[in-house]
């Protein structure tokens, strides 16, 4: 049964002049990155591919499971993710907390996709005002879809 992939190196970076991460959770010994590490990289020319697995929580793990060797992990300071609140966040919940149901198993922060994605890019140098952009357009669908199943306005989210 020959080995269909003829390169010999099983963890193979396509391009060493990019910097492969996964947004995803690091632990024990996989390979993982930060942010900081990332934009100090970007300073110097490197370029960043940043991928992202929009799933529940448990379609993601086997995603992720699949990925190869050389994709590390970034993980995000909780801090990171509520960047539109400033320096002490006024609320911690989703964006999309309306529209879920629970008992997924949710992250340390339990934001959505988009959210996490969007604190990653804006860690990397992406305009508050973009960011705050795309994610107000996620906003609205989360109120688009609100109405559409029925309901008059989006609840009240709990502070904390």
């Amino acid at each position: 049964n020959p080995n269909p992939n003829p390169n010999p190196n099983p963890n193979p970076n396509p391009d060493p002049s990019t910097d492969v991460v996964v947004l995803w959770p690091a632990r024990g010994d996989e390979p993982s990155t930060n942010l900081a590490e990332l934009r100090e990289g970007m300073a110097q020319g490197r370029k960043v591919v940043l991928l992202a697995v929009d799933s529940t929580w448990r379609g993601a793990r086997r995603m992720v499971g699949k990925l190869p060797p050389h994709v590390k992990r970034l993980s995000i300071d909780e801090s990171a993710f509520f960047w539109r609140q400033g320096d002490v966040p006024e609320q911690k919940d989703s964006i999309l907390s309306p529209l879920r149901s629970r008992g997924d198993g949710g992250g340390e922060a339990d934001v959505c996709t988009a959210e996490a994605v969007l604190a990653a890019l804006h860690g990397l140098g992406l305009p508050k005002a973009a960011a705050s952009d795309c994610l107000d357009l996620v906003g609205r669908k989360v109120e688009l879809t609100w109405r559409y199943r029925g309901k008059d306005r989006l609840p009240e989210m709990p502070k904390e």
